[in-house]
């Protein structure tokens, strides 16, 4: 009679997705991970497939909750720009605060794995994308109440949106001190007057 698998899926793709971010996709082993999730080497391959498609499902979970969270961070915002500026100094003050100074995992996966990659770079380009749609349909609702001017290119602003939200998870890892980070966000938020 077989065995049921009888493992969190949920925490073993927590428990890798820190060890990828951590080390990155070719420094992390299979012995690495094997130690870290607390399955056997048998058991990731049945679950997972390979060393790949664990990493393919983790790092798909970190996109998901990052724009999920950025969806619920600023669907609570009233103004458009107040809700930029605190998803920008959310980003930064999750950086500078990690002791290990991971930064984002899927600027470090991009980083690591494209080019060489067609399938991480497809992956990649949809996240992206989807974060781009968010940003558009934020910045939407601040030019249908006023407070971004009609002639505002709001396409081209989500996407330098998502450019400085990436980069600043880059940069907050070389940072000290988050001032001269928080100047860089009060330029960004006076491109939206």
């Amino acid at each position: 009679m077989a065995r049921k698998k009888s493992f969190n899926k949920d925490d073993v793709l927590e428990r890798a997705m820190n060890l990828f971010w951590k080390q990155g996709f070719h420094a992390t082993s299979m012995q690495d991970i094997v130690q870290n999730v607390g399955l056997s080497r048998s058991s990731l391959y049945e679950s997972f497939g390979s060393k790949q498609g664990l990493f393919d499902q983790a790092l798909g979970n970190y996109c998901r909750t990052n724009r999920e969270g950025v969806k619920a961070l600023l669907s609570n915002e009233k103004s458009v720009k107040t809700g930029i500026r605190n998803l920008l100094e959310s980003s930064i003050h999750c950086t500078i605060s990690d002791a290990d100074k991971k930064g984002c995992f899927v600027v470090n996966s991009t980083t690591e794995l494209v080019p060489g990659d067609d399938e991480m770079l497809k992956a990649l380009s949809k996240n992206r994308a989807s974060f781009e749609k968010v940003f558009f349909e934020f910045l939407q609702k601040g030019q249908a109440t006023g407070e971004i001017p009609p002639n505002k290119d709001i396409k081209t602003l989500s996407g330098l949106i998502y450019t400085v939200f990436s980069g600043l998870n880059v940069i907050a890892k070389l940072e000290k001190s988050p001032k001269k980070l928080m100047a860089q966000i009060d330029q960004i938020v006076g491109l939206l007057d």
